[in-house]
């Protein structure tokens, strides 16, 4: 080993003499001068500008220059690209490029971008209908083996026996009133609470004469009351956002709560008995109105004994505002609120049906109130408050009805999670028939009636008879109260109290539509027989006959289904793609193509520069 002036280490390079081939370093001829004149590497980059750049390209790029590896990667971009606007199959894009004047370059790109512009408008246009998620309605025709038999409820219009008539309603009937005074002082009696322990003393004290001068709010009556409860603090709110003199009601509530002076002879003794029974007690009521075993006379399911036998324990009792003891079969639910077995149909016609004899006893009818003879039916689905004045229908003494039914089951969607529609199971616990009449199903209508009467409690202190509640109904006939009640209902009406958001449709609901024939009944020689056997006494007036059954075991089915869902957004997307800018699958692997491209050239110029910093050493 020598070591050179330069300081170089390693074996020196031999001389050109003439003979020998040049030593070549970074592809350039590199003659060595003598022995003993040997010029260093600083001299070499001074003599070879060339080699310094290929040596030192850092330098070079700090002087401003391109390295010529460096315009050949741009010239490989460019030409990638050029390429790629040349065989893909996007419209318009070839034509852009192989434009050889600037007019049509200008025409392709305004094009291109008009089309590209009017696709990104079609595409907000399908995602804003894709996000509210429109439903379509569809009508299905299904066989069902086993079909569930609806619950039925019955009702005798007369609400009480004539003959068990508590002396409060006697005092109420025999009572005389100045039908021609206009005074609007409240007329009305001091009342029990209802459904409160203790309150069989029908003894009314005094009228009182005076009208309340307090004005009716929550505060009022939040000393012993028993909804005095956070939960209940959304009709609170509700109620008390209006003052005591907003009166801005129409004719309509009028009519609903007339002022008491202009009320008529009849009207006035009706609110007058309603008043007085709803301020009964009603486990003594239910004595006095009709009972089960004198009102069915027989009762038959499928031909089998539902009265004595062992299926009677399937009739469940409630008590009804307008109608009094009503008897309902296939309820689900015992009186005490414990699941039963639900029969189910599996023929259809009127043998495979509840056949009912009933005995209306019209000699028990309270003549100054009751003025139609029969009962009241009504059919619906297991678990659900029965409201027979409003929903059901009415059959006459001395007919033999017959009543096909078909089940139509409707099923909706929450689109948006938002509960637009509610479970049948998501009954609040502040929904007062959920608390005083032991019912756990949803139903729109009863949800609507919980909301008014708890208004009317906490804006007027009571409620209307009809509502089930601890305290006494509010008394019609007191002018403030009556004012009261006629401006709950105009805020109810108008949506002032939020009943209408709050109760939605349920999401799932049977009906049953029904067909109803009628015939005499008893017929003449079937009276003859009665008579034979001392067993007709004026069985028209009385008697009657209710067949309940299928026509047939198919039901409809009317369910909401999504109408644009991903797929559907999928497949426009790909129609808007295709209609203005001629891109489909193959396309977008083009694109994934050109990219992949862009990568592996990257992937050089890293690599090419790597190899230019690396400096062999030699010496």
């Amino acid at each position: 080993m020598q070591r050179s002036q330069s300081g170089v280490q390693g074996p020196r390079p031999p001389a050109y003499d003439g003979r020998s081939q040049p030593y070549t370093l970074y592809g350039r001829d590199l003659f060595l001068p003598k022995p003993g004149n040997t010029p260093s590497f600083h001299s070499i980059n001074r003599m070879d500008p060339g080699m310094n750049s290929r040596i030192d390209p850092q330098a070079q790029r700090k002087n401003g220059a391109s390295s010529p590896q460096e315009k050949r990667e741009s010239k490989s971009f460019k030409k990638l690209v050029h390429s790629f606007m040349g065989y893909t199959s996007t419209n318009g894009i070839g034509r852009l490029a192989e434009s050889k004047t600037i007019f049509w370059k200008i025409f392709w790109s305004l094009v291109c971008m008009g089309a590209f512009s009017m696709f990104i408008y079609q595409f907000i246009e399908l995602l804003q209908q894709y996000s509210s998620k429109p439903v379509s309605t569809s009508v299905s025709v299904t066989f069902e083996k086993r079909l569930p038999f609806p619950a039925v409820t019955i009702c005798n219009l007369n609400i009480l026996r004539k003959d068990a008539i508590p002396q409060t309603v006697k005092d109420a009937l025999k009572k005389k009133y100045d039908y021609s005074s206009s005074s609007t002082d409240g007329s009305g009696t001091k009342r029990r609470r209802r459904n409160t322990p203790g309150s069989g003393d029908y003894n009314t004290d005094t009228p009182n004469t005076d009208a309340p001068t307090t004005d009716y709010s929550y505060q009022d009556y939040s000393g012993d009351f028993y909804y005095n409860d956070d939960d209940y603090s959304e009709y609170r709110d509700d109620a008390e956002e209006y003052g005591s003199g907003y009166e801005n009601y129409d004719e309509d509530e009028e009519e609903e709560f007339p002022d008491p002076g202009t009320i008529s002879a009849e009207a006035r003794l009706r609110y007058e008995v309603d008043l007085v029974i709803g301020s009964l007690d009603e486990a003594d009521l239910r004595d006095r109105g009709h009972l089960f075993d004198v009102l069915v006379r027989n009762c038959t399911w499928k031909g089998i004994d539902c009265k004595t036998g062992n299926i009677s324990k399937y009739w469940s009792h409630e008590w009804n505002y307008k109608y009094g003891n009503c008897f309902t079969f296939n309820r689900g639910m015992d009186d005490e609120g414990k699941p039963q077995r639900v029969f189910r149909a599996t023929k259809p016609g009127p043998s495979q049906g509840l056949l009912l004899e009933i005995d209306v006893q019209q000699e028990q009818y309270i003549g100054a109130l009751t003025v139609e003879a029969g009962i009241r039916v009504l059919l619906h689905d297991q678990g659900h408050m029965t409201f027979p004045y409003e929903e059901g229908f009415s059959v006459s003494p001395g007919m033999a009805t017959s009543v096909g039914i078909k089940k139509t089951q409707i099923i909706r969607l929450d689109r948006f999670n938002n509960k637009s529609c509610l479970p049948q199971d998501e009954l609040p616990m502040t929904n007062i028939y959920r608390r005083y009449k032991n019912i756990t199903t949803y139903s729109q209508q009863a949800c609507l009636n919980s909301c008014l009467g708890l208004s009317q409690i906490f804006r007027c202190g009571c409620s209307e008879y009809s509502y089930p509640s601890d305290r006494d109904p509010c008394d019609v006939f007191d002018s403030k109260t009556s004012r009261c009640l006629r401006t709950v209902k105009y805020l109810f009406n108008n949506d002032r109290l939020s009943c209408l958001a709050d109760c939605r449709q349920p999401c799932t609901e049977e009906a049953f539509l029904k067909t109803i024939s009628s015939s005499q009944w008893p017929s003449k020689a079937y009276k003859d027989y009665l008579i034979s056997q001392n067993k007709y006494h004026n069985e028209s007036d009385n008697m009657l006959q209710l067949n309940v059954f299928f026509n047939e075991l198919n039901f409809e089915k009317i369910e909401e289904q999504f109408s644009y869902g991903t797929i559907n957004l999928l497949a426009d997307i790909g129609g808007q793609l295709g209609l203005w800018i001629g891109i489909s699958v193959i396309t977008v692997c083009e694109f994934l193509e050109l990219i992949v491209m862009f990568f592996a050239v990257c992937i050089k110029k890293i690599n090419a520069m790597s190899e230019v910093h690396e400096v062999p050493a030699y010496g």
